[in-house]
């Protein structure tokens, strides 16, 4: 099973024109993660493995991966703010720019936290459609965290 998201798509999808990363600090290690924690939980073992064998190209690339993309800058944006070296943790500075502020830098990442809930949605819908259709029967929805239990705004809801 290969990763369902390259570090160069990662890239294309959630760091828009403007915003520069090199591909490199995006390692297979945080894209597991992702996978792990924003995706396996909603499709189920049995599609993620079918996902990662390469069935339902057109699905991953709609719905996947735009999913994953965001859940690893999630992630990333506190890596960002420092570096480890031999000399310990450091911030980054340099002629005309300085580190973003906590207000600055908490009102980016609960933005990111707020597009990676609506495509969290919009993945599960999209589940919903496809499994109406037929297109996609290694797809079970008792194995969806979503149809059993949500956070919203603090609130634990068990549906």
């Amino acid at each position: 099973m290969q990763r369902l998201i390259t570090p160069e798509r990662v890239v294309e999808l959630a760091f828009p024109e403007g915003e520069f990363l090199p591909r490199e600090r995006i390692s297979e290690t945080q894209i597991l993660m992702a996978e792990e924690r924003y995706l396996l939980p909603i499709v189920g073992q049995t599609l993620f493995e079918a996902l990662g064998d390469g069935e339902y190209a057109e699905f991953c690339k709609e719905y996947v991966e735009p999913l994953l993309a965001y859940g690893v800058k999630y992630h990333l944006l506190p890596e960002l703010r420092v570096y480890v070296g031999a000399c310990g943790v450091a911030e980054p500075s340099g002629v005309g720019w300085r580190s973003a502020s906590e207000e600055s830098f908490s009102a980016l990442r609960e933005g990111v936290k707020s597009q990676l809930k609506s495509l969290r949605r919009r993945l599960n819908r999209a589940l919903g459609r496809e499994l109406e259709a037929g297109r996609l029967p290694l797809y079970d929805p008792k194995e969806n965290i979503l149809k059993h239990c949500r956070i919203d705004g603090g609130l634990v809801q068990m549906l």
